[in-house]
């Protein structure tokens, strides 16, 4: 009987060893269920159940870096909720559900802007690399759609008022009227026509010179456009000054970025981790 009762204490001793060498991942001691990691690497792949990482993306590079994506946000959260932020209204019921999340976006929308700066030479730098700035041939038009053909005057009256005000600000003119509407397009105009290519609309303005409308054009049926040309910007690469402050945030975002990834990196460094990459691997693909 004694001998059974010391046996027994020694398996209760042992229990929290036991358990915790067959979790799949623990840091700093604490043991981390299946069902903890795939919450964890839902933040990588989105609450989709079907976009969930495959067999063959889980090398142990790829969990290592997600587990390290996971302690950065952590890091963040722990830190930007520390500050105070938890205290705003304006976040106080989001908190529970996205912390993280929500910390992330905090730092990366509100703090880190205002603590970096961004300088002409990395702008000039950036631009000059960049090579998805690059645009064809492009048409800016404003086009009218008639209820019925008794608009044609009231639509042409419209569309002189239209003038080309930048890309941003000339998709503001877009508007409807009592007689129809009028919208903003731009056209990527080839130089030839493609291969079973049609757009009446397309075949309106391509010839146009800027300030000049066309006559009344019938689409898909008896409904009638009438199109303007604004501008024609040729072929080439879209001028600095129109992608400054597109360049400027994507350079914010970098670093960022950049930022969040050191913080990942030292805290996973500092963490005492233990993973069974099988093992997590078959959490995260439905065998275990």
């Amino acid at each position: 009987m004694r001998s059974f009762f010391i046996l027994l204490v020694a398996l209760l001793l042992a229990f929290p060893l036991l358990a915790q060498s067959t979790s799949p991942l623990v840091i700093d001691g604490k043991s981390y269920s299946c069902e903890e990691i795939k919450a964890m690497f839902s933040l990588d792949y989105g609450t989709c159940p079907t976009c969930g990482p495959k067999a063959e993306e889980l090398s142990k590079d790829n969990i290592d870096r997600i587990i390290n994506k996971w302690a950065t946000q952590k890091a963040i959260s722990d830190s930007i909720l520390a500050s105070g932020v938890e205290k705003s209204l304006t976040y106080q019921a989001e908190l529970e559900r996205f912390k993280q999340e929500l910390a992330r976006r905090v730092f990366q929308e509100e703090i880190f802007p205002k603590r970096v700066t961004v300088t002409e030479e990395e702008i000039s730098s950036f631009y000059e690399q960049a090579t998805w700035y690059e645009r064809p041939r492009t048409i800016f038009a404003a086009i009218a759609y008639l209820y019925d053909s008794t608009a044609v005057e009231k639509a042409t009256e419209e569309l002189a008022k239209v003038e080309y005000k930048g890309r941003e600000a000339s998709y503001e003119q877009s508007r409807g009227f009592e007689w129809g509407s009028i919208e903003i397009r731009e056209f990527a105009a080839p130089e030839e026509k493609q291969p079973g290519y049609e757009d009446p609309i397309f075949d309106a303005v391509k010839n146009l010179p800027e300030g000049k409308s066309s006559s009344p054009v019938s689409i898909e049926g008896e409904k009638k456009i009438i199109a303007k040309v604004l501008k024609v910007l040729p072929a080439g690469k879209i001028p600095l000054e129109e992608v400054k402050e597109d360049i400027k945030r994507q350079i914010i975002s970098n670093k960022a970025n950049e930022w969040e990834n050191k913080i990942g990196q030292d805290a996973l460094m500092k963490m005492n981790l233990s993973a069974d990459y099988e093992k997590i691997k078959n959490c995260l693909i439905g065998k275990q």
